[in-house]
């Protein structure tokens, strides 16, 4: 599934649209955090259901500190997006 759209400089922005910098520390040595979160799709309400958001995010944040990666957002900021 391609997306649609991605979340870049603090808004949504087309996927066609999303750029970065081939001298990005992460493009270049392939340093990031990721984090699988799962969702359960109700057919009825046509809405996606998190699982355990709120502890999803709080572990991507201390993997980004690890790392000495930015994150501009706190947890309460990541899940309102």
């Amino acid at each position: 599934m391609e997306a649609k759209e991605l979340f870049m400089n603090g808004e949504f922005v087309p996927a066609a649209h999303g750029t970065i910098s081939v001298r990005t520390h992460g493009f270049a040595y392939g340093t990031g955090c990721f984090e699988g979160i799962r969702g359960y799709w109700n057919e009825s309400e046509q809405q996606v259901y998190l699982f355990r958001l709120r502890e999803h995010f709080e572990r991507l944040l201390r993997s980004c500190k690890i790392l000495q990666i930015t994150l501009p957002y706190t947890v309460d900021q990541l899940i309102d997006i």
